[in-house]
């Protein structure tokens, strides 16, 4: 009875820590799908707005990554590119890659997994 107890016991742990940790996984990779989402409308939208600079850009995506809790280390993990897609002409294409780092804490260790989001758009 008491092999069957402790078992049980160690089972129901296992279980429970399992869940425990894809939860805090699945957390993460929800706050980077939308952090993804918002890097893609800030650059699809970026033509539109009054203040579309390299600048007004970068700070609006570090501010959405203070948000949901990802950190971009170093000043050039956001390269933005403005290029003319047809000499001669006003059609410019503007490209967006982020290089970021989410923190997955599992209370007992800190695992940091690495993303990259690439976004264009052409107006």
């Amino acid at each position: 009875m008491h092999r069957t107890m402790v078992r049980g016991l160690v089972l129901v742990i296992a279980f429970y820590s399992s869940a425990y940790a894809l939860a805090r996984v699945a957390a993460v990779y929800f706050y980077v799908s939308e952090f993804q989402n918002f890097v893609h409308d800030e650059v699809a939208f970026a033509p539109f707005r009054e203040a579309s600079d390299e600048t007004h850009i970068s700070e609006h995506i570090r501010d959405a990554a203070r948000y949901y809790n990802i950190r971009i280390d170093q000043p050039t993990d956001i390269k933005i590119r403005k290029t003319v897609t047809i000499p001669g002409m006003t059609w410019t294409t503007l490209g967006v890659d982020v290089n970021y780092t989410a923190l997955v804490d599992l209370s007992v260790f800190k695992h940091p997994v690495h993303f990259h989001t690439k976004a264009s758009v052409q107006y």
